[in-house]
């Protein structure tokens, strides 16, 4: 855990959820593997300059994870062998941030949307175009409008 959460560059250090002892080296290959073959599509995989970078991280929940780790232990028959560890205090609030920062940013890339701002239908919306200003009704269909170079402000704030 030390050398994972050695770097500067992850945002919140890892923490150990499950272990499932094995016998042999690099058996999280084999893991790795077996997981691709389910679903390729989990794993980590980006372009950076042209380059395909294949990384050892997969989109799906430590539970996920688990179940995956538990249905292999209990095909083997080593149960005895899988560990679910409880976090502690400030592990529980780091992970209540992660999935803080997280929901925030889902937010941030949806689209823009005049509710969001607490802008009723009915308000009057003043939008200014290079100098020049125009008052508009707020109705549903300014939900999906793009205004470009523009200021768009609740008149009945201003």
């Amino acid at each position: 855990m030390k050398q994972l959460n050695n770097s500067e560059c992850i945002p919140f250090a890892f923490r150990i959820y499950a272990t499932y002892e094995v016998e042999e080296r690099l058996t999280d290959l084999k893991l790795h593997a077996l997981i691709d073959q389910l679903n390729p599509n989990l794993r980590s995989i980006d372009n950076v300059d042209g380059k395909q970078r294949v990384r050892e991280f997969y989109a799906m929940t430590p539970e996920q994870a688990y179940s995956i780790l538990e249905t292999i232990a209990v095909l083997g028959g080593r149960k005895d062998r899988l560990h679910l560890y409880d976090p502690s205090a400030e592990e529980k609030k780091s992970e209540n941030l992660a999935q803080e920062i997280e929901k925030d940013h889902i937010e941030r890339l949806s689209p823009f949307a005049f509710s969001k701002c607490k802008i009723p239908v009915g308000a009057t919306i003043t939008f200014i175009h290079q100098g020049t200003a125009a008052d508009y009704p707020f109705e549903e269909y300014f939900e999906t409008a793009v205004f470009r170079h523009a200021t768009i402000a609740n008149g009945t704030s201003s």
